[in-house]
């Protein structure tokens, strides 16, 4: 990943939650090949679902 000055802080944490999980590197200074790696993917779908649920469960106690 190229990462240019003046990011902000989300842009930060984002990029940093991505290196944290190895789903991405930081581009070396000098570029001879790319290095090739494997992750698990990503999938935050069931994660958000529950959330969604959680969120919405509330409301609904709030209602009545």
């Amino acid at each position: 990943v190229f990462e240019p000055s003046g990011r902000s802080a989300k842009f930060k944490r984002f990029h940093q939650a991505l290196r944290d999980y190895g789903a991405t590197r930081a581009l070396p200074d000098q570029m001879r090949e790319l290095a090739n790696w494997q992750y698990e993917p990503l999938d935050s779908s069931a994660d958000i679902a529950r959330q969604i649920e959680r969120f919405w469960q509330r409301h609904k106690e709030r209602q009545g």
